[in-house]
C-alpha cells in the first residue's frame, strides 16, 4: 500500500492538472474572438487567468502559426517553482490599414514580407515582416476585441528603435516614403547618432547608428550633466 503522503501528492497533482485545463479552456480559439468585459479592459485585467489571455483573432492566429513553426510556448504554471521558457520577443503592431502599412515598411525600411493572413473582407488578421533577420508582426485593428491602432487611440506610448549603418540615410528614405520627421538625426551623449520619425500609421520610430562606445558609468555621468545643465 502506498503511504498517505503519496495520496496527498497525487491529489495535489490532480488539482494542478484541473487548474491547467481550466486555464487553457479560457484561451480563445483561432476562429473566435470574445469581446472583453469592462472588468477585463480595466487594469489590472481581472484574475491571473484573465491576465494571461491571448487577445483577439490576430494573437490567436499568431499562437497557432508559431506552434506550427516549432516555437515553444510556456504558460505560467500553477507551480510557482517552475520556470517559464522565453525564446523570442516580437514587437506586434496594430494599424488602420495593414496592407498599406506593409507596403510602407517594405519601401521605407527595406523589410521583406514573410506572409499574411487575410479575412474574406480584406482585413489582415496577422502578418510578419523580416527586418534583417528579426521579425515584426502586425495586423489591422480589431475594435470588437479592444485591439486599437494609434490612429484610433490618438497617440502611442511605444517607440521602436532601429539600429542601422546610416541613420541619416534611412530617416531620409522613410520621410520620402511618407513618414513625418519628429527629430532630425543628431549626435547623442550615449554614443549614437539618431533621430525620430512617425510613420503614417501613428507608430514612432527612433533610428540611429553607433558613433562611439560609451560605458554605462560614462553614460550616466553625461546624463547627469545634461539634466543639471552642466558640461
Amino acid at each position: 500500500m502506498l503511504p498517505s503522503s503519496a495520496f496527498g501528492t497525487f491529489s495535489r497533482r490532480e488539482k494542478e492538472k484541473k487548474s491547467r485545463r481550466a486555464e487553457l479552456a479560457r484561451l480563445p480559439s483561432a476562429n473566435a474572438c470574445e469581446k472583453p468585459t469592462a472588468a477585463e479592459q480595466a487594469p489590472p485585467y481581472g484574475d491571473t487567468a484573465d491576465a494571461r489571455r491571448v487577445d483577439g483573432i490576430a494573437c490567436s492566429i499568431f499562437f497557432k502559426t508559431r506552434q506550427r513553426s516549432g516555437a515553444t510556448f510556456a504558460l505560467a504554471s500553477p507551480n510557482p517553482e517552475s520556470d517559464m521558457a522565453i525564446h523570442e520577443l516580437f514587437p506586434y503592431l496594430h494599424v488602420k490599414g495593414a496592407i498599406a502599412a506593409i507596403d510602407f515598411y517594405v519601401n521605407a525600411f527595406g523589410a521583406t514580407e514573410k506572409f499574411r493572413l487575410v479575412e474574406p473582407g480584406g482585413r489582415v488578421g496577422h502578418a510578419e515582416l523580416d527586418f534583417g533577420g528579426m521579425t515584426l508582426m502586425l495586423a489591422d485593428e480589431f475594435p470588437e476585441c479592444g485591439i486599437l491602432a494609434p490612429a484610433t487611440i490618438g497617440d502611442t506610448s511605444v517607440t521602436l528603435h532601429l539600429h542601422v549603418d546610416n541613420a541619416d540615410a534611412l530617416i531620409e528614405r522613410a520621410v520620402a516614403a511618407g513618414a513625418t520627421l519628429e527629430m532630425a538625426a543628431r549626435d547623442e551623449f550615449y554614443g549614437e547618432r539618431s533621430g525620430k520619425i512617425r510613420d503614417p500609421f501613428g507608430h514612432r520610430w527612433n533610428i540611429g547608428h553607433s558613433i562611439e562606445e560609451v560605458s554605462p558609468e560614462e553614460m550616466q555621468r553625461r546624463y547627469d550633466a545634461l539634466v543639471n545643465g552642466t558640461t
